[in-house]
């Protein structure tokens, strides 16, 4: 077999595409439709101004998406981080969250650039199967089993990202996009810290209508005497989810940086993101950190197993070791004899009575149910995405998004050798994976299939590797 070094993925540098007549009656179309789709939502409200000014500004927006998708994508993603998803108005099905709103703007306006120029379209396996999954959730509605809102919420919520994070992480460069949302995690990084030390969510207070008592949202919660931090993201899990897939993208940059002060600084920043991710009190955080670590260990070994990174090693082990010295932390990780601790220990029993109660007859249908699911408890929580499609759209559409689990495992195994992808598919495998134990909430699925379509678009720009024997000394 050859070995051909194959261990960086082409990071394009970020230059103006250049108008040429049919990108500019793209642009022009795309504005159109922008202004149009914009004034159809706010033109019910008596403020005109609203509807020409949020036009104006999505048209200016879409124009400088389309020639610098940096410049709009940065800020959508500062924007989900800091916004509480709770507070953003609605328009029927629609959250009109600005970040959001900025993440379709950024894939909408790049598809109509492409189309311009007339570049091909290559469609990968995690495309095909993200093409079924949402078939699947359509089978539901067709069958009249669930309304089309519904469905058109998770469209909204779901193929906006996942287009923006296919099409843009081809233009950026999959550090770029690493880059943007370790630097969202750290612009929360203060709120987080002041809601651990203070007890008070700053968000809540700015946006008091930010909740959803009946959902658990927006909420304050407490485990062992402790208040569990949510910052803008509504619930503790979310919020851990997020600044640890940040840590392990910040950890992934360090392994790929060139200079030695670089690498130490986002190995820096990788561990404090994972000891803030602590505040939150949730061991689905933790949980995702060794998941990703070993998901990258087995698609690249000699990227992190090395001699000159033991000291690494040691400096990783001796930070978990003094967070997990921290009483709540302690607690959580290792258990205690408390009514807390058995409260902890019953949360855990209950997604197990859960995968128990949902193998009862009647209770999954092969398209869902539109009634209000009720637990083994009485509970209408789903602690687990995977239940929650099952239950709510059938599980044929769960049996659906297990295959793109599938696509995105196998596609980042035919990419292991280019070592930035490896990280990144790591990254959002270990996202997958965990759903197994927390639901789709607030803006976190928005980063999830952020993360996703970025796999996607990293399929589409990279040959496969398989079947060439990989070249760890190209690392």
């Amino acid at each position: 077999m050859t070995t051909t070094p194959l261990n960086r993925f082409p990071e394009p540098a970020l230059k103006p595409i250049g108008w040429t007549p049919r990108t500019a009656i793209a642009q022009v179309a795309g504005t159109i439709i922008l202004c149009v789709g914009l004034a159809a939502f706010l033109v019910k409200d008596p403020l005109v101004v609203a509807v020409v000014s949020a036009a104006v500004a999505g048209a200016g927006v879409f124009v400088i998406a389309a020639d610098r998708p940096d410049l709009v994508l940065y800020p959508g993603l500062g924007l989900l981080a800091l916004f509480p998803f709770l507070a953003a108005p609605t328009r029927g099905a629609l959250v009109l969250d600005p970040g959001l709103l900025l993440l379709w703007i950024v894939g909408a306006s790049l598809v109509f650039g492409s189309a311009a120029r007339g570049e091909q379209l290559r469609i990968t396996l995690i495309d095909i199967a993200m093409v079924v999954f949402l078939g699947a959730l359509l089978l539901s509605v067709v069958a009249g089993v669930q309304h089309f809102t519904g469905y058109e919420q998770l469209l909204y919520l779901w193929l906006g990202p996942y287009i923006a994070g296919r099409c843009v992480v081809q233009r950026i460069g999959i550090s770029s996009l690493c880059r943007g949302i370790v630097a969202a995690a750290l612009f929360l990084a203060p709120f987080v810290l002041y809601e651990a030390a203070s007890s008070r969510n700053l968000f809540l207070k700015l946006f008091p209508g930010a909740t959803d008592v009946q959902a658990g949202l927006g909420v304050a919660t407490l485990r062992f005497g402790s208040t569990r931090v949510q910052a803008s993201f509504g619930q503790p899990i979310p919020l851990a989810i997020f600044l640890s897939t940040a840590s392990l993208l910040s950890f992934g940059l360090g392994l790929q940086a060139e200079s030695g002060r670089t690498r130490r600084l986002w190995f820096a920043l990788a561990l404090a993101l994972a000891g803030l991710q602590a505040a939150a009190l949730a061991r689905t955080g933790w949980v995702l950190l060794v998941i990703g670590l070993l998901a990258m260990t087995l698609a690249h070994p000699r990227l992190i197993i090395r001699p000159g990174r033991i000291g690494l090693a040691i400096l990783l082990l001796s930070v978990i070791l003094v967070v997990g010295a921290f009483g709540p932390t302690k607690s959580l990780l290792f258990g205690q004899s408390s009514s807390q601790g058995n409260s902890v220990a019953g949360s855990a029993n209950y997604r197990v009575e859960l995968l128990n109660y949902v193998e009862q007859p009647g209770v999954l249908s092969a398209l869902g149910t539109r009634s209000t699911f009720q637990g083994p408890q009485g509970d209408i929580s789903i602690d687990d995405e995977y239940i929650a499609l099952a239950v709510q759209w059938g599980f044929v559409a769960a049996a659906a998004f297990i295959l793109l689990v599938i696509a995105v495992a196998v596609t980042g195994w035919r990419h292991r050798r280019t070592a930035v992808a490896s990280v990144l598919f790591s990254t959002t495998l270990a996202n997958m994976l965990v759903l197994a134990g927390v639901a789709l909430l607030t803006q976190a699925q928005v980063f999830f299939w952020l993360l996703v379509g970025a796999c996607a678009g990293v399929a589409a720009a990279l040959p496969s590797t398989a079947g060439v024997t990989p070249d760890w000394r190209a690392t």
